[in-house]
């Protein structure tokens, strides 16, 4: 995540550096110890997951009638 008003380049470049991250065994490890899986890819990628989530949970909140306090 960044502010929407950043510049492409330093998302890409973020990008880069998260799934290098992702990929080294260090990472892999500790995601491992916690019951996760790394799982890179691309900011599109990122906003796809993010819309599908959206989509699957606004009607269980919405029935569950849930609220941030």
């Amino acid at each position: 995540m960044a502010p929407h008003d950043t510049p492409g380049a330093i998302i890409t470049r973020l990008n880069s550096a998260t799934n290098a991250a992702l990929n080294g065994d260090a990472m892999k490890n500790a995601l491992a110890k916690l019951g996760a899986q790394p799982r890179g890819g691309t900011p599109q990628d990122l906003a796809d997951h993010i819309q599908r989530e959206q989509t699957k949970w606004k009607p269980i909140v919405e029935t569950l009638n849930l609220k941030v306090d």
